[in-house]
């Protein structure tokens, strides 16, 4: 699959270049599909596969898929959620290099190069920052914070600590094709949604992890997807964060397994040790303590966690700890509409705008307006 490349004038031979599969998963996504389509198109770099994968959409996505001809490669599916387009994406790809990236986000020039550039000691995950857009593609913010820096090398002892690692969501990812050959295809009833956690969280036991610490894509949050967490009326969505909770049980329970099946000593609070996790029941819990899937948990319980799980995260900055660990105290003992703020202050993107601002984080032009 690789491609050895040679300059025309002189025919030296470079390093091998390397195939990359850009898989864009699309459902009702028409759109944004064309900018994220044309993201991966217009990329310098010559040996890419551009597929689409529909999954069974009905605003015009397929006319749109259509059009663009032998340039992509369309796999039409009946809709069976995320993970069966990511089965379906890989099976129709053929690169050393394998991108899935949702059909409401896009890439930065130049971003499929530097990704190989950062492949070429061997890592089995390649992660970058993405700015975060909103629907009309106005720059929000970058992902993670700016002072957040996103973990690399050997990651299994922080995920055998703490349940996770300062990683990225699907579209700021690229993965080796040999490391998904032996994780995929994967459960596409258990991964209905999702299925992002299910390889951020199992690939880096098969290999190192390369960080690139600028953004290359952008990152949209639009109230149509997963990441809103809002309703009409801008207040939490807590059937979302319910939803969210069971994304990260899920991946707690996927990392528990690979930890152990490689001889790692496996925190026994580790569910307690991850901080979103301990956020999402704690909001579970205060705002709707009848539908929280925890019996046994108590708020002053998970508040205290959350304060020790917000110290002992070294992947984050000193503020940002002492930060979390207010917010966590605060949500545990404040009474129901007190913590409801300091819960909107976190997870509303409003919200989130004031307390940047607050800190002095400056708002910058998209590369995607």
């Amino acid at each position: 699959m690789t491609r050895a490349s040679t300059t025309e004038s002189e025919g030296v031979a470079h390093l091998p270049e390397p195939v990359v599969s850009v898989v864009i998963v699309n459902y009702n996504y028409a759109r944004f599909l064309r900018q994220s389509i044309e993201s991966a198109l217009g990329q310098a770099y010559r040996s890419v596969e551009v597929i689409v994968v529909d999954d069974g959409s009905t605003d015009g996505s397929v006319e749109i898929i259509r059009g663009y001809g032998e340039r992509i490669r369309p796999v039409f599916k009946v809709n069976g959620g995320h993970g069966s387009c990511v089965n379906a994406g890989f099976a129709a790809s053929r690169g050393d290099l394998v991108m899935f990236m949702d059909a409401d986000d896009c890439y930065l020039p130049g971003a499929i190069r530097e990704v190989v550039e950062a492949s070429r000691g061997g890592a089995a995950l390649i992660h970058f920052r993405l700015n975060i857009i909103d629907g009309h593609g106005r720059f929000i913010a970058e992902y993670p914070w700016p002072r957040v820096r996103l973990d690399s090398g050997d990651v299994t002892p922080i995920l055998a600590s703490r349940g996770t690692f300062n990683c990225m969501v699907s579209t700021g990812n690229a993965f080796r094709r040999d490391v998904l050959k032996r994780l995929l295809p994967l459960d596409e009833k258990e991964f209905v949604r999702a299925p992002d956690g299910y390889l951020v969280h199992t690939v880096p036991f098969y290999g190192v992890v390369a960080a690139i610490e600028k953004p290359l894509g952008c990152y949209r949050m639009h109230g149509g997807n997963d990441s809103a967490l809002h309703l009409p009326g801008s207040s939490v969505d807590v059937g979302k964060i319910r939803d969210m909770l069971g994304f990260s049980t899920r991946e707690l329970r996927l990392v528990a397994t690979h930890s152990a099946a490689r001889g790692l000593r496996v925190s026994t609070h580790l569910p307690m040790r991850h901080m979103v996790h301990v956020q999402q029941r704690l909001v579970s819990r205060k705002l709707e303590p009848e539908k929280h899937p925890f019996p046994g948990d108590s708020c002053w319980r998970l508040g205290l966690w959350g304060v020790l799980a917000a110290l002992r995260n070294r992947g984050l900055p000193l503020e940002r700890r002492l930060l979390m660990a207010g917010w966590f105290a605060g949500v545990a003992v404040l009474p129901r509409r007190g913590a409801q703020v300091l819960i909107s202050l976190l997870l509303l993107p409003s919200w989130r705008q004031r307390l940047r601002d607050a800190m002095f984080w400056r708002r910058r032009p998209s590369a995607a307006d």
